[in-house]
């Protein structure tokens, strides 16, 4: 998360004492001091390490997108900026970790597609197999049917013709012999 820099608006002078520790003189004139950016205190430019030409550069930049601080604050700065640094670097490592897991999960969909289609396909093959398996016996039962019932139309024919021979015999009639006729032993 970016830090947004906020703006405050420097202590007024009046009353003010010059933030070097040695420095008894009052602040006074505008023109001749700086105020650090970042705790506010005022500062003679005699008091700071700046020269004519900074000094007067820094007063006379009207964006104030160049900060000064006073040598109390400027560790505090650079920690801050150290911490906003190593926060934004630690938000990149996140971001490009997230990315390589969208990335190698990317990755892996083209693999568990092949592990699917390969799954699919052994599941496929099964499946022809055993439509073939059913085909065959189902070709094997249909000639086991075709062959009985040609047995069974043989058969038909068969007794169609027994039948026809009968009916072309003429009928005759046979006498059964009487119980008297019979011997002893049942036969005449």
């Amino acid at each position: 998360m970016g830090r947004q820099k906020v703006k405050v608006k420097a202590p007024s002078i009046q009353n003010q004492s010059c933030g070097k520790v040695n420095c008894v003189n009052p602040i006074t004139d505008l023109s001749t001091t700086i105020c650090c950016d970042y705790c506010h205190t005022w500062y003679h430019q005699p008091c700071t390490d700046l020269n004519d030409a900074s000094f007067l550069f820094l007063k006379s930049n009207p964006l104030k997108s160049i900060r000064w601080n006073c040598e109390g604050c400027i560790d505090l700065v650079n920690l801050q900026n150290l911490v906003i640094k190593v926060d934004n670097k630690s938000q990149q490592t996140e971001q490009q970790q997230q990315q390589q897991d969208e990335e190698q999960q990317t990755e892996q969909l083209p693999q568990q597609d092949e592990e699917q289609q390969t799954e699919q396909q052994q599941l496929d093959e099964k499946q022809q197999q055993q439509d073939n398996q059913q085909h065959h016996d189902n070709k094997e039962e249909s000639v086991s049917k075709a062959e009985f019932k040609q047995f069974i139309d043989l058969m038909k024919s068969e007794m169609k013709n027994l039948k026809d021979s009968l009916d072309k015999r003429p009928l005759t009639t046979v006498s059964w012999p009487s119980i008297s006729e019979t011997n002893s032993n049942g036969y005449s």
